[in-house]
């Protein structure tokens, strides 16, 4: 049995008329148009950067957050302030994408091989020196 997706993870800019023509026949095409828009468009980013900033400081730190902040500022101000400024809508969007790529990558391992000062000098873990 097929079966219709109606939550969209990644939603990229070509599937937006397919989502608005499956929105409109199921009677909601008004979501789309102006103040509706906008709420949704604000509630969408506010998810965005709740995921980046959850639990930022075990990740990549707040770094990413801030380019997501910084990021759908230019999304909303590009899409709703400046008469649909295509430019900074779209580096918005790629700010976004970057933050989310750079939230995403792990962090580096410390190891303690390289560094002299951090040896046991053949103590265990309690502190008590080996035979």
């Amino acid at each position: 049995m097929p079966k219709v997706e109606l939550v969209y993870d990644r939603a990229c800019p070509l599937c937006y008329p397919a989502i608005a023509g499956l929105f409109s026949s199921l009677g909601l095409g008004f979501l789309f148009n102006g103040t509706y828009f906008a709420i949704i468009a604000g509630l969408f980013l506010a998810a965005v950067l709740f995921g980046l900033g959850y639990r930022a400081k075990s990740r990549r730190g707040y770094a990413p957050l801030l380019l997501g902040l910084a990021a759908a500022a230019m999304v909303i101000a590009g899409k709703f302030l400046w008469d649909e400024n295509g430019i900074l809508y779209v580096g918005g969007i790629a700010g976004l994408i970057a933050a989310s790529a750079w939230n995403l990558l792990p962090k580096r391992a410390l190891t303690t091989d390289s560094c002299p000062s951090c040896a046991t000098d053949g103590a265990d873990s309690n502190g008590a020196q080996g035979d």
